[in-house]
């Protein structure tokens, strides 16, 4: 029987992984063609080992990793060392690159959808030498981000849901930070609750998470806030909630190749919401179709 070139790394305690249980996805795995596909569900401690010696080994060309938007962010950066292909199977709470490439957010129908899948290459980020697949953020985001990850590990739904309200709450203590923004565009000061930068700009529509479909525009967006009053804060935060980011209130954007942010002080930032504290400049640029991906066929 011929070696299977395409590894699944699954980490066993993401959200939809840990709701399904491991009997259920093993069931779903199994379905796939066992020449071309084999699978490992693996508990966190071991994820960053496994991920790296599935990339290592020449055997294999396509790793398709099952977790959330942080740990699909560490294998892209793998993938691209090693010039191997990235697939993703939407297990986390966002989902936004499964999102991006169009994976269905079903983990069924995801799996479905591997062996037909097709090579395609897409745009990546990198903030001061570390890959990002859809955003770098600063300010309220990061805070948001922060609470999240202490609220009790439960269902996507009730975990967004408890989200809500805690976001709801930090609205009331939001506090603006004078930022010195550089890029192509000439330079400027702002006082801004959020400033957060997307691979890609962002189309408006309607209840759709923020990802660019496409993911080749080969440029990044930069969109700041300088809501200060509650109410201002309520609509800006409705208004992209709802995927409205360009006509957002209080909300203006900026098309780069390159956007530098700088606070007077560290910055605490997300990066594809796993957080980090930089001291100097978050130096983000745009790296055009530097990753190869599977999309469903």
């Amino acid at each position: 029987m011929p070696t299977p070139n395409t590894r699944i790394v699954i980490n066993a305690q993401a959200g939809t992984a840990l709701s399904l249980g491991a009997e259920r996805l093993r069931d779903m795995l199994n379905c796939l063609p066992d020449d071309r596909f084999d699978y490992r569900i693996v508990e966190p401690d071991t994820l960053v080992e496994e991920l790296t010696n599935a990339f290592e080994n020449p055997a294999i060309q396509s790793i398709v990793v099952g977790g959330g938007d942080g740990t699909i962010s560490q294998a892209a950066s793998l993938a691209m060392k090693h010039d191997k292909t990235l697939g993703v199977l939407p297990l986390g709470t966002m989902n936004l690159f499964a999102r991006a490439v169009s994976m269905p957010l079903d983990i069924a129908e995801a799996v479905a959808a591997l062996p037909a899948a097709q090579r395609s290459h897409v745009d990546v980020g990198t903030v001061n030498g570390r890959i990002f697949l859809n955003h770098v953020s600063v300010g309220l985001h990061p805070r948001f981000v922060a609470i999240r990850d202490k609220l009790p590990r439960s269902g996507r739904a009730s975990k967004i849901f408890a989200g809500v309200k805690e976001f709801a709450r930090l609205l009331g203590r939001a506090r603006p930070l004078n930022l010195q923004v550089e890029g192509d565009f000439p330079p400027f000061r702002n006082d801004a609750v959020l400033a957060i930068v997307f691979v890609n700009p962002i189309p408006d529509q309607l209840g759709k998470m923020p990802v660019s479909p496409d993911q080749d525009a080969g440029k990044l967006a930069l969109y700041m806030s300088d809501a200060e009053h509650a109410l201002e804060l309520i609509r800006m935060a409705a208004s992209a909630a709802l995927g409205y980011w360009n006509s957002s209130p209080h909300m203006e954007r900026w098309v780069s190749r390159r956007v530098e942010v700088k606070g007077e002080t560290g910055l605490h930032v997300s990066i594809d919401g796993e957080l980090t504290k930089v001291w100097g400049p978050v130096s983000c640029t745009i790296s055009p179709l530097a990753l190869r991906v599977l999309r469903p066929g």
